[in-house]
C-alpha cells in the first residue's frame, strides 16, 4: 500500500502521531516530496492547535502593562471589569470565581487558573526571549505550546526557519498557508509569521480575507487590538465569516467594550443565523455582565440547534440551580450523565440537586460517588458542599468536620473559613470578640469585591458609628495615665508629636489618634492589655492595700475607673462587683501586734502556710479580689475560686513545731519548696487575664519544679517563677503594697 495513502488515512482519523511518522519515513527516502512535506506540516499544527476565537480573561501583568487604557471609570453594564446585573440577579445570589467571574455551567480559559494578583509576582515573572514583556496568562501559553513542539521531535524543530525565503514562499499559497500557521501555532515565532503574512498579502494584492484575518490574529499576539481590529473589518467587508466575527468580538472584549462585540456578533447572526458557535460567544458576553436572561435565551436557541451540546447543557442546568429550580438542573445534569460526562462535577450537582429537591437518599449516594472520583485539586470543592448539606441537617460536628477537610486540601478556601468561623461564634468561641478594628478591615476588603452588597455596608456604618467612641475612649484613658504619671513613671517614650504615643518594652505598639476616622494601629486585645498593665503599674506604686470584704467598699467616691490615677487623693481603683470603682484602701502595713487567731503568716516569707483547694471554674468575667496573701486575715490564703483570686481558708495550715519555736534550718530539697506545708516560697506575679476558656496545667506547688509555684496566669493555673525565691533560707519580706 502507498505509504502516503496511509499517512492521510491516519490524518483523517486525527492520528497524527502514526500520521507523522509515515511522513517522516517517506521524507528519509525523498527529502524534496512536497505531498509528504505539506501532510506532516499540517499534522505538527493540528497536533498544536488551540481555539484562539474564544476570548480570555486578561490577568494583572495585561492591566498593568496596557497602554491602551479608554477609561478608567466605565459606565455600569458597559465593562467586563465591574459589571452591573441588568436582570435582577446580582453578586449576593450566585458566587464568583477567584478571577471574579460569575459561576457557570462550564471552565473557560482563565477560570480555572489561580492567579496571584499581586504586582510583586508580576514583577517576578519570567521574561521572553524575544522581548522585556513578563510571560502572562496570554502570552505564557503559546510559549509552552511552541516548547512542546520542538521536544515531539527528536531531531528538534522540522523546519530549519533561519534557512527560509519567505518571499519564494509567500507567492506559493499552497506552500504559504501551512508554513504560517507551524510558525504561528507551532513554533510561536509570531515575527517570521507576520514577515510572511504581509508578503502573502501584498503577493495577492490585498484582496485575499485569509491574509487579513491572519496579520489581526499576529496584532493581537503583542496587544496592537486597535490595528487587528482594522484588519478584521477589511476582511469582513471582503468576505464575511464566522472567524471574522467571532475574532472581532473578541478584539472588542480585549479592550474592554462588550457592547460592540455583542453587535458585532448579532451582525454575524444576520447572515450566518444558525451558527452555533456565534451563540455561545454571545452567551458567555452576556454571562461575563451578569446578565443571566440573556445568556439563557442564548443557550437555549444552542439547544435547538444541537442537542447534545454540552457546554449549553451545563450552563442553563446552573441558571436553574442558582434560580431556586432543582428539578429542571437535575435533569440537564442527568442529560450530561447520560451523554458519557462522567465526572466528579457531574456528580456533584446531581447530588446537590437532589439534596434541595428533598431527594436525600439520592443526594447522599451521588456525594459519595463524587468522593470516590475526586481528585486533589476537586477534593476541596466537593467536601465544602458535604459540609453545607450536613450543615443544613443540624449536624454541626459533621459540618466541622467536612469544612476541616476541605482546608486540608486547599488552605485558602475562603468559604470553608467562614463557615468554621459562624460554628466558632455559635458555640460562643469569641476570644476575639470586639476587635472592631479587624472586623472594620475586613468588611473593607468585601467592598472592595462586591461594593453592591447590601450586608457589609450596613455593618459597615454600624462600625463607623462605633469606632470614633471606641478610640476616643481607648486614647483618653491612656492619655490620662500617661499625664498624670508621666512617662518615665511608666517607662514609656513619648515619639512623633502630640498624635502619636510608642508604647516600648512590654507594650510594643503604636496607638495613633483617630478623630478622622482612620484605622486604629491598636486592637482591642491590645488596649485590654494596655489597661490591665497600667492598672498593674499604678496600682504597685499608689500607696493602700484594696478592702477585701464588701463592708470596705462603702467608703470612697465610687467613681468608675481604670488606674489608680483615675481616682482622687489617697483613693485606688479597687474591684466592686463586675467593675472597677475609686475606694479608699486599707492601711498601708499591718499593725505590729500578735496575730489574730487562726492567723498564721510565717513572718519571714510574707506567705500564709498551708495549700489552696482547688476550685472548679465558673467562666464569665474575672474578678481578682486579692493579690497576695498578705491582704487576707484569719489565716486565709489569696487562692483561685470560681470566678477569680479571693481569700480561702487554706487545706492544712501551721508550721511544723520547733523547740526554739523558729522553722528548722533543713537542707533544701530539689525542687525548693518547703516540706512543712509543699508551698514553694516566693509571691506569684501578678499576670493580666487573657480571656477565653481557662485552662489548669497545675493544682499545687508540689506539681511544679525547678523553684516555680503554680500561680495564676493569664488562661489559667500554671507553673511560674516567683517574684522572690528563696535559695534554703527564708528572708524578710516587706508586707507593703
Amino acid at each position: 500500500m502507498d505509504p502516503l495513502y496511509v499517512a492521510l488515512h491516519y490524518f483523517r482519523f486525527r492520528k497524527f502521531d502514526q500520521s507523522i511518522d509515515e511522513c517522516t519515513r517517506i521524507l528519509q527516502e525523498n527529502p524534496r516530496d512536497q505531498a509528504a512535506w505539506l501532510l506532516k506540516l499540517n499534522c505538527i499544527v493540528c497536533r498544536t492547535r488551540i481555539d484562539d476565537t474564544e476570548f480570555e480573561e486578561t490577568g494583572l501583568a495585561e492591566e498593568l502593562m496596557n497602554e491602551e487604557v479608554l477609561a478608567n471609570m466605565p459606565r455600569p453594564a458597559t465593562s467586563l471589569r465591574k459589571p452591573q446585573s441588568a436582570s435582577g440577579n446580582g453578586q449576593g445570589s450566585r458566587p464568583t470565581t477567584k478571577s471574579g467571574r460569575p459561576v457557570t455551567g462550564i471552565l473557560r480559559p482563565g477560570s480555572q487558573i489561580g492567579r496571584n494578583d499581586t504586582f510583586e509576582s508580576v514583577l517576578r515573572t519570567g521574561r521572553t526571549a524575544n522581548s522585556s514583556r513578563p510571560i502572562t496568562s496570554m502570552t505564557g501559553r503559546f510559549v509552552r505550546l511552541g516548547t512542546a513542539s520542538m521536544i515531539a521531535n527528536k531531531d528538534g524543530t522540522f523546519i530549519n526557519v533561519s534557512r527560509l525565503n519567505l518571499s519564494k514562499y509567500a507567492n506559493q499559497s499552497q506552500f504559504a498557508r501551512p508554513l504560517f500557521e507551524y510558525l504561528l501555532f507551532s513554533l510561536n515565532d509570531v515575527r517570521l509569521a507576520f514577515q510572511l503574512a504581509s508578503m502573502a498579502t501584498e503577493a495577492s494584492e490585498f484582496k485575499d480575507c485569509y491574509w487579513k484575518i491572519q496579520i489581526a490574529r499576529c496584532y493581537m499576539r503583542i496587544g496592537l487590538n486597535r490595528e487587528a481590529e482594522k484588519q478584521l473589518k477589511s476582511a469582513y467587508a471582503l468576505q464575511p465569516s464566522v472567524t471574522t466575527g467571532l475574532l472581532l468580538s473578541k478584539v472588542y472584549c480585549a479592550i474592554d467594550q462588550p457592547l460592540k462585540a455583542i453587535e458585532s456578533l448579532r451582525q454575524t447572526l444576520t447572515q450566518f443565523p444558525d451558527e452555533i458557535s456565534l451563540l455561545k460567544a454571545l452567551g458567555r458576553i452576556y454571562e461575563n455582565l451578569n446578565d443571566f436572561h440573556q445568556s439563557e435565551i442564548c443557550f437555549k436557541q444552542v439547544l435547538k440547534r444541537e442537542s447534545v451540546d454540552v457546554e449549553s447543557i451545563a450552563c442553563l442546568a446552573t441558571h436553574y440551580f442558582y434560580n431556586d429550580r432543582p428539578e429542571l438542573a437535575q435533569r440537564f445534569f442527568r442529560r450530561l450523565l447520560q451523554m458519557g460526562v462522567m465526572t466528579t462535577e457531574t456528580l456533584l450537582n446531581i447530588g446537590l440537586c437532589c439534596f434541595n429537591a428533598q431527594q436525600f437518599d439520592l443526594a447522599i449516594d451521588c456525594l459519595q460517588q463524587a468522593i470516590t472520583l475526586a481528585e486533589d485539586e476537586q477534593a476541596a470543592d466537593v467536601w465544602y458542599n458535604v459540609g453545607k448539606i450536613a450543615l443544613a441537617t443540624g449536624d454541626i460536628y459533621w459540618a466541622r468536620q467536612c469544612y476541616s477537610l476541605c482546608l486540608a486540601y486547599s488552605s485558602d478556601y475562603a468559604e470553608a473559613w467562614c463557615d468554621l468561623g459562624v460554628l466558632e461564634m455559635h458555640e460562643n468561641n469569641t476570644d476575639q470578640l470586639g476587635e472592631y478594628g479587624s472586623s472594620l478591615n475586613a468588611v473593607k476588603r468585601a467592598l472592595e469585591i462586591n461594593p453592591e452588597h447590601v450586608p457589609s455596608k450596613e455593618l459597615n456604618k454600624r462600625l463607623f458609628n462605633l469606632l470614633p467612641k471606641m478610640n476616643q475612649t481607648t486614647r483618653s484613658t491612656i492619655k490620662s495615665v500617661i499625664l498624670k504619671k508621666g512617662p518615665s513613671g511608666f517607662g514609656f517614650n513619648i515619639a512623633g508629636g502630640k498624635d502619636k504615643s510608642y508604647f516600648p518594652g512590654e507594650f510594643g505598639i503604636f496607638v495613633t489618634k483617630v478623630n478622622d476616622r482612620s484605622l486604629i494601629d491598636v486592637t482591642m486585645e491590645k488596649a485590654v492589655e494596655i489597661f490591665q498593665n497600667a492598672h498593674a503599674y499604678a496600682s504597685a506604686n499608689k500607696p493602700g492595700i484594696c478592702p477585701i470584704t464588701p463592708r470596705g467598699w462603702n467608703s470612697g467616691s465610687g467613681r468608675d475607673c481604670t488606674t489608680d490615677y483615675d481616682c482622687r487623693g489617697p483613693e485606688k481603683c479597687c474591684p466592686r462587683g463586675h467593675r472597677y470603682r475609686c475606694t479608699m484602701p486599707t492601711e498601708n502595713h499591718r499593725p505590729a501586734e500578735p496575730p489574730l487567731p487562726g492567723e498564721d503568716i510565717d513572718p519571714d516569707m510574707g506567705v500564709t502556710p498551708g495549700e489552696c483547694p482547688y476550685v472548679p471554674p465558673e467562666g464569665g468575667t474575672r474578678i481578682d479580689r486579692c493579690l497576695r496573701d498578705s491582704e487576707c486575715r484569719h489565716g486565709k490564703k489569696c487562692c483561685m475560686g470560681a470566678v477569680g483570686l479571693e481569700c480561702m481558708t487554706p487545706i492544712h495550715g501551721g508550721f511544723p513545731p520547733t523547740a526554739g519555736g523558729h522553722v528548722p534550718a533543713v537542707p533544701p530539697p530539689t525542687n525548693n519548696i518547703d516540706p512543712g506545708m509543699a508551698v514553694t516560697p516566693g509571691e506569684c506575679p501578678y499576670v493580666p487575664p487573657g480571656g477565653g476558656t481557662r485552662i489548669d496545667r497545675c493544682q499545687r506547688d508540689s506539681d511544679c519544679r525547678y523553684g516555680k509555684k503554680c500561680c495564676m496566669g493569664a488562661y489559667g493555673l500554671e507553673c511560674l517563677r516567683p517574684k522572690r525565691r528563696g535559695n534554703g533560707i527564708h528572708r524578710p519580706m516587706p508586707l507593703n503594697n
